[in-house]
């Protein structure tokens, strides 16, 4: 039966000169993941608001440089933690490498079996490479070259292989990576509570002109409506459900 890591403190793990190091180390990489996970969730916010039923693209110039600036900054954190592995760099790679070094001998041969079902390089590799190249292409270096882009579900996912890292690598201590106003599992006293983006989406929809034209103009929202996809509408019905209107 393989050690369950999770039910140890650090100081159990990790020999004594280590710890200082190790809790300097973790707490640098906590903050890092909760300005990452912060910023994709700020991005899924974005993606997932219908821009195409409520704005038009020459009057959404804001909302583009936000949603940009958003992105290329998880990219950004993202190489940062994962992708850059000189040895002097503080990355999550390095991390493990020290912590894997400062084990007792005692836990060396298990904690090597966990890291290895934790698979963090083969489980991510493409998508890593793909944040790489963007980077290096469009960021760091302004090449006017075709590089891929990397998807929503690619941040996502590398994102949470990320954050399960170091997890793996905190022992008993579990992490929040989202500040408390946008974590999903936090139950909210406020039945009514939305966070600071959900308001400022929320005003968007409701003085936008098109959610009550079905009721204003219904021909033209007829026309209009065979336009768009069947879950932008759902998302469109969705606000004005939220604002007390009926389904359109």
């Amino acid at each position: 039966m393989n050690l369950d890591f999770s039910k140890l403190k650090s100081g159990e793990v990790l020999i004594e000169s280590a710890l200082s190091e190790y809790e300097k180390k973790g707490s640098f990489f906590f903050s890092e993941l909760v300005t990452l996970n912060t910023s994709l969730h700020i991005v899924e916010k974005l993606i997932d608001f219908p821009f195409s039923i409520f704005t038009i693209p020459s009057n959404n110039n804001f909302f583009n440089a936000i949603f940009d600036n958003f992105y290329l900054a998880c990219i950004l954190r993202i190489t940062r933690l994962a992708t850059d592995n000189k040895s002097d760099l503080e990355t999550l790679l390095n991390f493990k490498n020290f912590v894997r070094r400062s084990v007792k001998n005692k836990y060396k041969s298990d904690f090597d079996k966990l890291l290895k079902s934790v698979k963090f390089e083969t489980k991510i590799r493409e998508s890593l490479e793909k944040t790489r190249e963007l980077r290096n292409y469009r960021l760091a270096h302004s090449k006017d070259e075709t590089v891929s882009f990397v998807t929503l579900k690619e941040m996502q996912e590398i994102t949470q292989t990320l954050n399960n890292l170091l997890d793996t690598l905190s022992f008993d201590t579990n992490h929040l990576f989202l500040p408390i106003e946008y974590a999903p599992n936090v139950i909210q006293t406020n039945k009514n509570y939305k966070t600071d983006i959900e308001e400022i989406l929320d005003f968007v929809a409701q003085k936008r002109t098109r959610l009550h034209l079905p009721e204003k103009r219904a021909g033209s929202w007829k026309s209009l409506r065979e336009k768009y996809p069947e879950k932008d509408l759902e998302k469109f019905n969705n606000y004005r459900r939220k604002f007390g209107l009926p389904k359109a």
